[in-house]
């Protein structure tokens, strides 16, 4: 419920290719906007991969979300 609506279906579209990804798949990155529940956006940068069960099926997502808000606007600052 968190992700920006803009950016809803490109997440869910990489989160659910995270988790078609072929055994042994390296971790895959996406950047999206967050809103929080004071309203504020933030801009989050997640890494995740599936964790596999012994017949290869999906058992899980494991992943980091970073707040790289901060970064973010810096860049466009520069730019």
């Amino acid at each position: 419920d968190c992700v920006h609506p803009a950016d809803r279906e490109r997440v869910a579209a990489t989160v659910g290719g995270w988790l078609e990804a072929e055994v042994g798949a390296d971790r895959q990155r996406i950047e999206y906007r967050a809103r929080w529940p004071d309203g504020t956006e933030r801009w989050i940068v997640g890494w995740g991969r599936p964790l596999r069960d012994d017949a290869g099926g999906v058992a899980g997502l494991v992943g980091v979300a970073t707040d790289v808000t901060d970064r973010t606007q810096a860049e466009a600052a520069l730019r």
